[in-house]
């Protein structure tokens, strides 16, 4: 975004994340999925995604950052998906949309796997 100028409709509301930082993220979609990824560009990724969303009528409703290393963050973004894949159930060819979860306790399943050390790192 250039200086003084403002964002537009679907990029205001993802102003405030950070531009270049490594990131697990979750969602809460408006059809009541909930979606994980990483990116290394959160507004960017973000204001896309919202973008895409927008073309079939859904939104995001909420959202969750967990700031990780550049080098770990396809690895986590995995095991974050592991381990919602342990308690939701997986949308059909998308492996990172879940259903049957709240975006609360997708959010705790997460965070508690990241803050697990890897079997790899131990």
């Amino acid at each position: 975004m250039t200086a003084g100028r403002k964002p537009g409709p679907i990029a205001a509301p993802f102003a405030h994340m950070p531009r270049h930082e490594a990131v697990v993220y979750i969602c809460e979609l408006s059809d009541g999925s909930v979606k994980v990824g990483y990116s290394f560009q959160p507004r960017q990724r973000f204001t896309m995604m919202a973008r895409q969303l927008a073309r079939s009528g859904r939104c995001i409703l909420q959202s969750r950052l967990f700031p990780v290393s550049e080098q770990g963050a396809y690895a986590l973004e995995r095991r974050a998906i592991s381990a919602l894949g342990r308690v939701a159930s997986v949308i059909q060819g998308h492996i990172e949309y879940f259903t049957g979860i709240s975006f609360a306790d997708a959010c705790a399943a997460v965070a508690h796997e990241l803050a697990t050390p890897s079997k790899e790192a131990t």
